[in-house]
């Protein structure tokens, strides 16, 4: 069925030709790339919907007049089928309604007067409004608010809140906030006001459902077929809301446009390359990197050297190098550094593991992956500002052309893992060489609850192998793991994106009672984890971080840092400063629940880039004085958002 969509594809090329081709060769092909996925027939490219199928079908067809290879021999085909949870827009149903006091009743347009940040499976509700958040019945309202000066603390406190926004929007997120946030316009902003003490009717039914989807996956084979290099960029977005077409330009037909770049450029390459060059268009990222999740799996053990450069959202320079310290090799992120300068490509370096694109489902199985990507995108994409004219051609050639000269000078090399190593976590002895690729490696089999004992054929040790630091980018994997555990999904501005947990249950594991190569599960419990990271993104500007890090174990003061006591509201913090700076690295207090104590650590503030052992890297900067974190603490009400946390361990 697929496949009769090609008559439609030809529909759209013929028209973008007739309607004008750019005059710079150069980058014609990125340009008309981007036009026909961003075209009213591709309708947003949701997954499970026919635009999506179009996109699928464009996509196959240039892999095949490349010449690319499936990646299997075994099913001989570039489309890899999956199974999607999918939501039906056209089976979704959202109402809400305006009741005046004398019982008018005024129907919202859904994309028009108002739009969901995320939608629920089932949710139904009248409640009276206020624009009061200090009034006594707030606590049984929802809150109407015109701007975001007091969000977090009216999302707390209400039943639900309604906030003007300029433009709306649009995500896929089902159930994953316990009470609704919903953007409005200023017209139904006006309409609530002039009835003021008036009720909102809200309705909300979203059923999920399984279909197939596929990921388009081809291959340019190497020499030595053990190693791969994985080039990917997800071709799905978020659809539509009645007229409105989220066309997706930077997020990701984009991506789609460098990728197709880059692998014709490599197929043409005279040279034979050493590795797999493995080029997947993935589906499903923005319904919870669905996609990638089944690729990773499909993968299994072909290989046994995999990097992935992921490619997601770029309309200019500069970009950021997207990945997570610890989960990503140096040697790595050197050789790509290199290029990027080389070829006048301005750039940043993320460690934070903050972003979340199909890079980390590669890094949650502790494989070196990163995803190169246009810095401040956030502002601009899932809205239907997000559109071909934002893009700089010139910008996305530069950047296609810095990674075919990546792959062209370092195809032969294998990038070795290089995770921390932790002695508690091997039964390597003392002053030997360790093998901490084979330690990867293995990892990476294993779930978060897993563990086992392998022997290394090179340093001849046995090693026990566990994932108890792990980070999860599906908060709902985080849930399976740790279901009673409650945390704050949106503090102010932010919004939960990733959380890292180290779970100490590796200390319990009797080795000279396990079985090589067998496989052991855990029966995992927050009492034994030793501390949790929740790391949060603004919504308007991606570079602007929140991390808080709960520690059931003090941890050692930096020696570059300098300490500062100051109490606030009888509650003592420790601020800490950088040696070199003026700004405050971050604060910190002590909590005490069922008679242990926790330390808490909040850092706030933008991305800024330093020099570390000979790379960039992005770390959080704060130019907050003493007087900010006092009105901070008192904001954002700290005790009681951790206290909630703690007390659900």
């Amino acid at each position: 069925m697929i496949h009769l969509c090609k008559v439609f594809i030809g529909a759209i090329l013929m028209t973008i030709f007739l309607a004008g081709c750019s005059e710079e060769a150069d980058y014609a092909q990125l340009e008309e790339t981007i036009r026909i996925l961003t075209s009213d027939e591709m309708d947003g490219r949701l997954t499970g919907t026919k635009g999506n199928d179009l996109a699928l079908s464009f996509i196959e067809e240039k892999y095949q007049e490349l010449g690319l290879e499936p990646i299997s021999s075994d099913t001989g085909k570039l489309l890899l089928p999956y199974p999607h949870k999918f939501h039906d827009p056209e089976k979704g149903e959202y109402q809400i309604q305006i009741i005046s006091e004398s019982g008018v009743e005024t129907d919202l347009i859904r994309g028009v007067d108002f739009l969901e940040r995320s939608g629920y499976s089932s949710y139904e509700k009248t409640l009276p409004i206020t624009f009061d958040i200090e009034s006594p019945e707030i606590e049984q309202a929802y809150v109407v608010l015109k701007d975001r000066s007091n969000f977090q603390e009216a999302f707390e406190k209400s039943q639900g809140v309604f906030i003007v926004e300029e433009v709306f929007s649009k995500t896929l997120s089902i159930d994953t906030v316990d009470k609704p946030h919903i953007q409005i316009s200023q017209k139904t902003y006006d309409r609530l006001k002039e009835i003021s003490s008036g009720q909102i009717m809200m309705y909300s039914s979203v059923k999920e459902e399984m279909i197939d989807a596929y990921n388009v996956a081809g291959k340019i084979p190497g020499k030595d077929n053990k190693n791969a290099i994985v080039l990917s960029a997800h071709f799905d977005h978020v659809g539509w809301v009645g007229d409105t077409i989220y066309r997706g330009a930077i997020d990701n037909a984009s991506g789609v446009a460098v990728l197709l770049e880059i692998a014709e450029k490599l197929a043409d390459s005279v040279e034979e390359f050493d590795s797999d060059i493995i080029i997947v268009a993935f589906n499903g990222e923005e319904s919870e990197l669905q996609g990638s999740s089944h690729f990773i799996e499909e993968l299994g053990d072909k290989y046994n050297s995999i990097y992935n450069i992921n490619l997601d959202s770029f309309y200019k320079t500069p970009v950021s190098i997207v990945s997570q310290e610890d989960e990503v090799s140096e040697d790595l992120l050197g050789d790509l550094i290199s290029v990027l300068k080389e070829n006048s490509v301005e750039f940043n370096t993320d460690l934070s593991g903050g972003l979340r694109s199909d890079h980390s489902t590669f890094l949650s199985k502790h494989i070196n992956a990163m995803t190169i990507s246009s810095q401040n995108v956030t502002p601009i994409i899932h809205r239907p500002l997000d559109t071909i004219e934002e893009i700089d051609f010139i910008s996305l050639l530069k950047v296609a052309d810095s990674i075919v000269e990546f792959i062209n000078k370092h195809h032969r090399k294998e990038y070795v893992f290089t995770q921390n190593y932790d002695p508690e976590n091997s039964t390597s002895q003392v002053g030997e060489e360790v093998d901490y690729e084979f330690q990867a490696t293995e990892r990476a089999k294993l779930q978060h609850n897993e563990y086992t004992l392998k022997r290394s054929t090179k340093d001849k040790n046995y090693h026990l192998i566990d994932n108890s630091d792990f980070t999860f980018t599906d908060l709902h994997e985080f849930k399976e793991y740790y279901s009673t555990i409650d945390y704050e999904s949106i503090i102010e501005e932010y919004h939960i994106n990733s959380i890292r947990v180290f779970n100490s249950y590796f200390r319990k594991i009797d080795v000279s009672k396990l079985e090589e190569d067998k496989v052991y599960t855990h029966d995992l419990s927050s009492d034994d984890l030793l501390w949790i990271l929740f790391s949060y993104s603004s919504i308007h500007d991606e570079k602007q971080k929140l991390l808080v890090e709960i520690r059931k174990e003090t941890s050692m003061e930096d020696k570059e840092l300098v300490y500062k006591e100051m109490v606030i509201n009888g509650i003592p913090y420790t601020l800490s400063y950088s040696e070199n700076s003026d700004h405050l690295f971050g604060f910190s207090y002590n909590q005490v629940v069922n008679g242990l104590t926790y330390t808490v650590s909040f850092r706030k503030g933008e991305e800024v880039v330093s020099e570390f052992e000979s790379h960039q890297v992005t770390g959080i900067k704060s130019s907050l004085s003493e007087e900010d974190i006092t009105a901070l603490i008192e904001d954002i009400n700290i005790q009681e958002m951790v206290l909630k946390t703690l007390k659900s361990f």
